[in-house]
């Protein structure tokens, strides 16, 4: 999903259309944080449990990465929704891809 909102930035970079790409490198941006994230939440789950066993990490690993996904593509969302300019006039709306 990563390299998809990252090629979907360029090209819509590629093409003149600023906001758009504006939006999809904010996607990638969260997507790429979340990675960093899961670590700061995996990390004390797995000190928590003392000896973890390898489906106990596996576990660990798998909610910590879809917590942080969820977390920071939610904000992203949320963010861009709350930034995104209304611009008025017929040739002036952009669609979301």
């Amino acid at each position: 999903m990563f390299l998809v909102a990252l090629v979907k930035g360029f090209l819509h970079v590629r093409a003149g259309r600023v906001v758009l790409h504006r939006e999809w490198m904010i996607r990638a941006f969260a997507i790429g944080l979340s990675i960093a994230t899961m670590r700061l939440i995996l990390v004390p789950a797995l000190t928590i449990v003392a000896t973890p066993t390898d489906a106990q990490i596996a576990v660990l690993s798998n909610t910590s990465f879809a917590t942080a996904f969820v977390l920071h593509t939610s904000v992203a969302e949320l963010w861009i929704r709350a930034t995104r300019r209304s611009v008025s006039g017929a040739g002036a709306k952009v669609k979301a891809a």
